[in-house]
């Protein structure tokens, strides 16, 4: 399954509204809860059939912390918004396909299958 695809899904719509709710709408790292919450892959194993413990809810700041423990960082003009941000560049492995992924300190995101 296309990462991109999954992820303007309803069914992830769904599955990540879930979380949300499941969490209480509470950041699982800070416990924030008055800033946009992401729902982030803890592990991309079952993806597109992801498991709720697969998924945690995270606020935006948090959540990039997680990306960095696994990400190199680069200073570039974001190719969604135009802004000079840090992009976290990383790879990632779905069903056998290695994907780089973007993703700027405003939260776009941009995949490309390797």
């Amino acid at each position: 399954m296309e990462y991109n695809k999954y992820m303007q899904s309803k069914a992830w719509d769904k599955k990540r509204k879930l979380r949300l709710k499941y969490d209480d709408y509470t950041c699982q790292s800070c416990s924030e809860k008055d800033k946009p919450l992401d729902v982030h892959h803890i592990t991309y194993d079952r993806f597109g059939y992801e498991r709720m413990s697969d998924l945690e809810s995270l606020c935006r700041r948090c959540h990039e912390v997680k990306h960095w423990k696994r990400a190199s960082i680069v200073f570039e003009v974001c190719r969604t918004c135009g802004d000079f941000l840090a992009i976290f560049v990383r790879k990632i492995i779905l069903l056998g396909q290695t994907w780089t992924q973007y993703t700027c300190q405003d939260g776009h995101i941009r995949s490309y299958k390797d």
